[in-house]
């Protein structure tokens, strides 16, 4: 297939990224990463991480990252925060409007079963203004929401978000999801 897909699990080491009801974002985003990347590699993908453990990594050395290895999708991976704790979501970022973020956003909200907060374009963001491949920010839902916390918790969360972000990057790049037959 030759597509080289980049994840980039957010925060990492000294920055925790947000921290709240028991998770710490930076936690949830290396595992959603490794989770994400061990099915892409399944699907035939050559799979490029940022970061592999609890180490932290600069903004601009990301976007080397991914743009070093001449990536062909970018996908970095949070968890919201909001003083309010009633905020609540799956929202995914992106530098201007692409095609594979209204496809991850839909499967994603689909698969979770969260609010759809929609694609947003921030052209402020290191990691989306600083890569020259398609690339987006997921904000996979808030840790400062109770509720939603509890989803970070359950082991079943990681496997469902790299279900909906493995099925959309194969129909982005218009390839079938290989089916891993049951022994």
């Amino acid at each position: 297939m030759g597509k080289i897909i980049c994840i980039d699990a957010g925060h990492g080491g000294k920055d925790p990224g947000a921290v709240g009801n028991g998770v710490i974002e930076k936690d949830v985003a290396l595992k959603t990463a490794k989770a994400v990347g061990e099915l892409l590699k399944k699907q035939g993908f050559e799979v490029v991480y940022t970061r592999a453990s609890d180490v932290f990594v600069n903004l601009n050395e990301r976007c080397r990252i991914a743009n070093a290895k001449d990536a062909d999708l970018f996908i970095s991976v949070h968890v919201n925060s909001a003083t309010n704790t009633s905020a609540k979501g799956t929202e995914t970022l992106c530098y201007s409007k692409n095609g594979f973020a209204d496809v991850v956003q839909k499967s994603l909200v689909s698969a979770l079963k969260t609010n759809d907060r929609g694609v947003k374009e921030r052209k402020d963001l290191a990691v989306l203004n600083g890569t020259k491949m398609t690339a987006v920010l997921l904000e996979l839902g808030f840790l400062s929401n109770a509720d939603e916390a509890k989803m970070f918790k359950q082991e079943s969360f990681y496997s469902t978000v790299a279900n909906a972000v493995v099925k959309s990057v194969c129909s982005y790049f218009g390839v079938g999801v290989k089916v891993e037959e049951k022994k």
